[in-house]
């Protein structure tokens, strides 16, 4: 009966959908060709069969590979099959209930159960788990003539196939891995794999195991396969399984073309004009638009070839003497010789317009001088091939319509299309998608632009810098970089010098680990009751408070027992209330040095030094008072104890003083900061050639050359396997913060993620490089390999973890730098609020937002970037990511004018 609320629509749909599952799932139960080739805690790696993207037929002889990975925020799959690809360009899809099979099937059979009754899908996944770790797994196939293969290299594989050419009469062996496809040697000859020496990495392992291909080397081995349907078909099946048809406009570019210069650090694609677009509002571009319209207006209906017709293209008459002498005119011939080239077509914003194109030659008619049009110069248009141009009011309109509406390379065609047939229907249509896209990166990368600005105020030293990731980037088989933090030297291993426990203020020693969690426990406990921060119910007996204060004041160093016994037995209140906010910062697992930063050891030291001699009477001291209203800059909290300890205590004479017990618990603290071993950083020396952004998918403006200035370095805590990379060691119960689940930001899925630094103080953009999954680890390695200094503070959504993953490392570089949280996320976390910058003096003008206001900004590219190849967004990246600056500098510029002329 309840069926019968039901639309009989929804039931189809239903069963659809019910019954394509389980058929797929009952096939590959059937076919047993469901196999694990990496398989640990933090990684699977599976190959099973493909089946139809319009079908749903069950495809018994391809295969896809699919994986699952551990991030902060739970497990991230992928597939290379052509359905998951459709999924992915659903922006609306969160695709939360694609993960069934590996849920309800792999998952809960990986483990081998004894005692439980054994099922088929037991059976084929404990099968499927006998294939882990063997580097060359050949899949069975029903083909004739074929080979499908499964490479293990590095954690990660590759299918490799084998297939025969008919045309060539020969067989092929291809490697299907992106960033093999990027370079040579992933396509080869069978007959060559013994003797070629340029091999990918997969087709080099296959080399070594000649058992896989011998047979196939040999001409008689041949299969006929003229009626052979499937075989004719494979080299297209390669290409729909690789995704080689590119569903976008962007063209696909041979990796050795090329279009950015190592040399100049310039962008320079295809066309024929060589002058530099007129930029908005230059008064030629403003008196050729007019010139435009007029034509327009005056030729609406006078429409041939679907075009208006134009004047005549010809260079100038040169005022200097030709080459040869013979002069451009003469008596007989006033306005010179001309000789038609060829036919152009300019669009621009009323209509298109047909023009003539003519060159000029000297008078010498055996061997003329000839001068060529300017291509466009005196026109402020721009010619990408020899029969199409555009005005540069087109370039900038499609930028303005970018920046206010996102739109896309295609859509902006169309739309140009339905302004020319409102003029006139009998206008032709504006350019081709993949013509336009042609003719927009040439004319963009034309105006010769030097990315690589510093911010205007901060130059390459910023003070301060915030960092974030943002899902915007393009198709995983689009892209060919390598993560930046992955080593350069990865067997040169630096010892990790401590950790998270070690530099926290009760931090681990030798004893009984069990007293010491409790100790900590029971600090914070103080400390919230003291800020009455415990809700009634929780507060302990006195006899238990005293067991665990005799457990604290054991653990606690020497330095330290006196003012807390003081602060558990006599402390004036208000005295108590500033040590208990202390305590409530170092109950947590930061290290001391997030709260008493190292760059301020020397001036903390001479305030203590200079009170603990002298008793400062309360009308204040010249010294003391500078010191301490510094202090509002790094320690409020300390301070605000050194203030209230000498309101509260005073001498028979009435002079104020701070009790030494308070002065030792300090310099205790100090002593933590100042102790803490580093490892040095390497010298700063610029890498040539490694300002590439067309090749690493990296660009950053931290230096003149924008190049890499150290390599990354691998530690020994690198090299270990844990279940939640949101930190090295995990924090305690109190301060274990929960925004971590954000931090492995996926872009739309099975894209590449942006990771940016930014000026907070002013919104310049430094740059940025593509990741496919952000972390904790971007931040910190590409700050160390490309900024010489490292700036004094760090905003980040997830400070707390990354100060962690930063000491750990290379702490010689990051011990003077001090994290925070940005406003936006800091109210999410329950660590130390040593990481909240707005508890320090000066930073309120700091817009620590500054990502997720760019991140709402580059939204604008997301649609049209997401299909380009990684050449093409890089460049787009950066042409926007400049509009970004220039629009943050003249913003900038206006402030300083206002503050200038608001002056005497």
């Amino acid at each position: 009966m309840a069926l019968q609320t039901i639309s009989g629509q929804n039931v189809e749909n239903m069963f659809k959908k019910v019954n394509l599952y389980d058929n797929y799932k009952k096939n590959l139960l059937q076919n047993r060709s469901f196999i694990i080739q990496v398989y640990d805690e933090e990684k699977v790696i599976a190959i099973m069969n493909d089946y139809d993207d319009e079908s749903g037929e069950f495809r018994s002889s391809d295969y896809v590979k699919t994986s699952r990975d551990l991030f902060e925020n739970g497990y991230f799959y992928t597939c290379n099959c052509r359905i998951y690809r459709t999924l992915l360009e659903s922006l609306d899809n969160n695709m939360e209930q694609y993960d069934a099979l590996d849920e309800n099937e792999v998952s809960p059979n990986l483990e081998r159960n004894e005692q439980a009754t054994v099922t088929n899908i037991q059976v084929v996944i404990q099968d499927a788990l006998l294939y882990k770790d063997r580097k060359i797994i050949e899949l069975p196939t029903t083909r004739p003539g074929t080979k499908k293969f499964s490479i293990l290299i590095d954690d990660d594989i590759s299918l490799v196939h084998l297939t025969f050419n008919s045309r060539l009469q020969r067989y092929i062996v291809s490697c299907l891995n992106g960033l093999c496809k990027s370079k040579k040697g992933c396509k080869k000859n069978v007959d060559c794999l013994n003797t070629d020496q340029n091999l990918c990495v997969h087709l080099s392992e296959l080399k070594n195991a000649p058992h896989f291909w011998t047979e196939f080397s040999k001409p008689e081995a041949a299969v006929n396969t003229e009626n052979d349907e499937n075989i004719q078909l494979i080299d297209q099946e390669i290409q729909e399984i690789t995704g080689n048809a590119i569903e976008e406009e962007i063209p696909t570019m041979n990796s050795c073309d090329s279009n950015f210069d190592v040399t100049s650090g310039l962008w320079s694609f295809p066309c024929i004009s060589s002058h530099k677009p007129r930029k908005q509002q230059d008064p030629n571009l403003v008196q050729n638009i007019q010139h435009r319209y007029i034509l327009g207006a005056l030729n609406l209906n006078n429409v041939e070839n679907g075009c208006i017709k134009g004047p005549h293209l010809i260079p100038d008459i040169p005022t200097s003497v030709c080459p040869c002498g013979a002069g451009w005119t003469s008596n007989q011939q006033l306005n010179g010789v001309t000789t038609f080239s060829r036919v152009l077509t300019i669009y621009t914003k009323i209509a298109p317009v047909q023009c003539q194109v003519y060159s000029r030659s000297c008078i010498n008619e055996e061997s003329p001088c000839k001068k060529d049009w300017d291509e466009g110069d005196k026109e402020c248009s721009h010619v990408v091939t020899r029969d199409t141009a555009a005005g540069d009011e087109i370039g900038w309109a499609f930028v303005n319509q970018v920046l206010s509406t996102k739109i896309t390379f295609s859509a902006f065609c169309d739309l140009k299309t339905k302004d020319y047939k409102e003029c006139n229907p009998n206008f032709r249509s504006f350019m081709d998608s993949s013509v336009f896209i042609k003719w927009w990166f040439s004319w963009a990368s034309n105006m010769k632009i030097d990315f690589r600005k510093p911010c205007p105020i901060c130059k390459f030293r910023p003070k301060q810098l915030a960092c974030d990731g943002t899902k915007v980037g393009i198709g995983f088989r689009h892209a060919s970089f390598d993560e930046i933090s992955k080593p350069d030297n990865p067997d040169i291993i630096l010892p990790t010098l401590h950790r998270r426990m070690a530099r926290c203020f009760l931090f681990d020693r030798v004893g009984d680990k069990e007293q010491l969690n409790t100790a900590r426990h029971h600090l914070n406990y103080l400390a919230k009751l003291n800020l009455d921060k415990v809700p009634p119910q929780e507060i302990l007996s006195d006899e238990e408070t005293q067991q665990r204060n005799n457990i604290l004041l054991e653990i606690l160093d020497n330095s330290v027992r006196p003012s807390f016994e003081r602060f558990l037995n006599n402390m004036p209140d208000v005295e108590k209330i500033s040590y208990a906010f202390i305590l409530h910062m170092l109950c947590t697992t930061a290290p001391v040095i997030s709260l008493i930063p190292y760059l301020y050891l020397n001036n903390l030291t001479e305030l203590l030094d200079h009170i603990s001699v002298l008793n400062i009477n309360a009308a204040g001291n010249g010294f003391y008072n500078r010191k301490m209203y510094e202090m509002r800059e790094y320690a409020p909290e300390l301070r605000d104890l050194i203030a209230s300890s000498m309101l509260s205590h005073a001498n028979p004479q009435g002079n104020n003083f701070v009790p030494d017990d308070v002065i030792t618990f300090i310099r205790y603290l100090i002593k933590c900061v100042a102790d803490m071993a580093i490892t040095q950083p390497d010298p700063a020396n610029p890498q040539p050639g490694t300002y590439n952004p067309a090749k690493y998918g990296r660009a950053y403006y931290f230096s003149e050359t924008g190049e890499k200035l150290r390599p990354v370095r691998k530690f020994t805590i690198d090299g270990e396997k844990r279940k939640n990379p949101a930190y090295d060691d995990p924090p305690l119960p109190h301060d274990n913060c929960e925004k971590y689940f954000s931090k492995t930001q996926i872009s739309a899925r099975g894209t590449s993620t942006l990771f940016l630094w930014f000026c907070p103080s002013h919104g310049h953009c430094y740059g940025f490089h593509m990741t496919n999954a952000e972390g904790r680890k971007h931040p910190s390695a590409s700050l160390y390999s490309h900024l010489e200094h490292p700036p004094t503070d760090i905003f980040y959504d997830f400070a707390c973890n990354l100060q962690e993953y930063c000491l750990n490392r290379e702490s010689g570089y990051y011990r003077c730098v001090r994290f925070f949280h940005d406003i936006f996320h800091g109210y999410s976390h329950k660590c130390s609020c040593a990481y909240r910058s707005s508890r320090l003096q000066g930073f309120d003008t700091i817009n620590s937002e500054i990502c997720e206001q760019f991140n709402s900004f580059i939204q604008c590219i997301k649609s049209s970037a997401r299909q380009m190849t990684q050449e093409h967004f890089c460049f787009y990246l950066q042409f926007f990511l400049h509009e970004w600056n220039e629009r943050k500098r003249e913003k900038y510029q206006k402030r300083i004018a206002v503050a200038v002329a608001g002056g005497p």
